[in-house]
């Protein structure tokens, strides 16, 4: 027998080696996602635009400033045009629209200021086949990975729906994602909840659909027929440290499968979940349906499925006031995640609270990081975060950093990723930045990204420039 030569086959990477002999003799193989946290593509000056009504084509690359923003009808983005919205927005849907993305949308929020994507009469929503009180979701179709990847952070998703079975294709899957042969997607540290579709509660993926979704919240969504999380077909998406909690399938026809994700001649990374109290109708290993064992991994499960994960009964858990789930008591769940991701993938260097994701060297399953409890009065420790205001700033911005955490370095990166402007031996807990790089030259417009580092821990927040 002639070796296949796969890529990485102890890390779960099935995939065919360039020089592999078995191309062409039917193997099933799928391309490799990207991962990116700072895009290397060109960075594109966005114009501000002040509109606070979204509807028909974006030919242009625009920054909305509004932070109250209503979609009075479909949105197309054109390709090579990018469409970006200030942290604290709240995007509304009147009536039933989409957003059509062929170009590239940014939605980067902060855990102070999340992005909100809604319906106007969100009273009016049902699970079931009514649109009113709902919006169609983003649609990737064939979009081209020559764009920048679109990226969503820090965002909240709620009341979408996608139902329409009159139509060929993924019309009736995909609540807030439907995503055709596209996989320059990145969302992390977002909340989904109270979406509905036929298929795939939040995500609808097909051919080479490989996002990346990490660090998110996912609950209370629910579908008609399968896949309360996802509808997954011939894509292999990384689905990474998120909180998958209470979420249903209302099918109750035995002879059709169904669960959390279903999955279609796909290969879903499933790692360092909490997947848990997510109901159906079926039997408990349909939860996720035809993925691969090899590729569940480190996860907390209420059923057994994979390797190296741990069953989950009973947690006990807590609500933030930003509907949060913090589960406390399973001590299973703490530092018991791999920091050892497949594909070369990064995670976001804050959890969905805006805590460091990583602490003392180990991870927590799930998307919240949980803190070390001070045993002087029994509470969190202080949250390790950095402050920016104004945000956004023209001509200068105030960097608050930890209080009694100074001593660190602070570095400032433009969106290629390339430093601009560095801080060292930092002894004061604020510095204003007055938009000048190292060489003492004014620097364009656009986003920034601070990164603050001690000894023990690094944070990292972005602001953009307005001139």
């Amino acid at each position: 027998m002639t070796d296949p030569l796969l890529n990485d086959p102890e890390n779960g990477d099935y995939s065919l080696a360039p020089d592999s002999p078995a191309f062409g003799y039917g193997c099933q193989s799928f391309t490799q996602g990207k991962s990116f946290l700072i895009t290397d593509k060109v960075n594109k000056e966005l114009t501000p635009d002040s509109r606070t009504t979204l509807s028909g084509v974006i030919s242009e690359s625009i920054l909305i400033t509004s932070l109250n923003i209503q979609v009075t009808g479909d949105v197309f983005i054109e390709d090579e045009v990018i469409l970006a919205f200030l942290p604290g927005a709240t995007i509304s849907f009147n009536e039933y629209y989409q957003i059509d993305v062929q170009g590239t949308i940014l939605a980067q929020g902060n855990a102070e200021a999340r992005i909100t994507f809604t319906a106007a009469d969100p009273y009016l929503f049902t699970f079931d086949d009514d649109l009113a009180g709902s919006w169609n979701g983003f649609k990737f179709i064939n979009t081209k990975d020559s764009n920048n990847p679109s990226i969503f952070s820090y965002a909240i998703f709620e009341y979408a729906k996608a139902v329409d079975s009159d139509n060929t294709g993924f019309t009736d899957a995909g609540a807030v994602f439907s995503v055709y042969d596209f996989d320059q997607l990145r969302i992390e540290n977002s909340i989904f909840r109270n979406n509905y579709a036929n298929y795939g509660g939040v995500l609808a993926l097909n051919k080479n659909s490989n996002i990346t979704f990490i660090n998110n919240q996912v609950s209370d969504n629910k579908v008609a027929l399968g896949g309360s999380l996802a509808l997954i077909s011939y894509s292999n998406p990384r689905i990474i440290n998120n909180t998958i909690f209470n979420n249903e399938v209302l099918n109750q026809d035995d002879f059709h499968s169904t669960g959390l994700i279903e999955s279609y001649i796909s290969k879903p990374i499933i790692y360092n979940n909490i997947i848990y109290q997510n109901s159906d109708n079926f039997f408990m290993d349909h939860q996720l349906f035809s993925a691969k064992a090899y590729h569940t991994r480190f996860n907390g499960l209420d059923f057994p499925f994979g390797y190296n994960n741990i069953l989950l009964n009973d947690l006990e858990y807590e609500i933030t006031d930003n509907d949060i789930y913090i589960f406390t008591s399973n001590a299973d769940i703490i530092d018991s995640a791999t920091l050892e991701l497949p594909f070369g993938l990064e995670l976001p260097p804050t959890d969905i609270l805006g805590n460091s994701r990583i602490y003392d060297n180990y991870l927590d399953m799930g998307a919240v990081e949980i803190q070390p409890v001070s045993n002087d009065n029994n509470s969190q420790a202080i949250i390790k975060k950095i402050s920016l205001y104004p945000n956004p700033f023209n001509p200068e911005i105030t960097i608050e950093l930890p209080k009694n955490n100074i001593h660190g370095n602070l570095t400032i990166y433009n969106i290629k990723g390339q430093v601009v402007k560095s801080f060292t031996k930092i002894t004061q807990e604020k510095i204003v930045w007055r938009a000048l790089d190292n060489h003492n030259r004014k620097v364009s417009s656009g986003i920034y990204f601070f990164k603050y580092q001690n000894k023990d821990y690094s944070v990292l927040e972005k602001a953009l420039l307005l001139k």
